[in-house]
């Protein structure tokens, strides 16, 4: 429930400009989404996020799942969408 306040709080803070919009504001709320998504057993879309970013979610996931916060699916569907982030990378790379 924190975190549902909390994102909600920070989209009203985004939409009225007193963040400025920027990749790791993106990335966050991004992340948001994702486990509010996984917690309900959604998908969700990830976009391409800066690769230390993906390192800390996936830390977070794996605890989360450990803990039984999120159904062990929630780690599959981030493995799947941060592999599909490394090959578009390595597409955009060559």
């Amino acid at each position: 429930m924190r975190s549902a306040l909390e994102r909600h709080f920070s989209d009203i803070t985004l939409a009225k400009g007193r963040i400025p919009p920027d990749e790791t504001v993106a990335s966050v709320l991004a992340f948001c989404v994702f486990l509010k998504a996984a917690a309900r057993g959604s998908l969700a879309f990830f976009p391409d996020l800066p690769m230390e970013h993906w390192a800390f979610y996936g830390k977070v996931v794996r605890k989360l799942v450990a803990a039984g916060e999120l159904q062990s699916g929630a780690q599959d569907q981030f493995d799947t969408a941060f592999s599909k982030s490394l090959l578009r990378l390595a597409a955009f790379a060559t």
